[in-house]
């Protein structure tokens, strides 16, 4: 058995699940993210509903589809990697025989910033 967590906003048509829990996954929660209009409220409904493993355990959590995030939106997630990687690896000024090492400790580096703050990326083309 496992739990997922639903959320559905005005007009309550539509539900999205954006997180469950099993023992297979003891917490898988995605980012969710929408716009409001200022001085209005974001009234959200939320709905828990107890399913068998094999109906959505296996499935993507809806909010990490592509759908979720717009084109541009995910144009700056990949530009920001990428400047991310550049200073990295420009740090060294030589790189010779060490890419790969560069590269997978860059990765491992980056890896932790995201961990800690899943918005880095968002600063990142902030230095420029």
């Amino acid at each position: 058995m496992m739990s997922s967590l639903y959320i559905s906003l005005p007009p309550y048509s539509d539900w999205m699940r954006i997180g469950s829990i099993s023992n297979y996954s003891p917490s898988l929660m995605a980012m969710v993210k929408w716009k409001t209009l200022p001085g209005v409220g974001s009234p959200a409904q939320f709905g828990i509903s107890a399913e068998t493993a094999n109906s959505t355990w296996m499935g993507p959590v809806s909010a990490t589809s592509d759908s979720m995030f717009s084109l541009e939106e995910r144009r700056e997630f990949s530009k920001a990697i990428a400047t991310d990687l550049l200073r990295y690896l420009s740090s060294f000024g030589h790189v010779g025989d060490q890419g790969v090492q560069m590269l997978d400790t860059w990765f491992t580096k980056f890896s932790r910033k995201m961990d800690m703050d899943p918005d880095y990326w968002k600063r990142v083309l902030l230095k420029d």
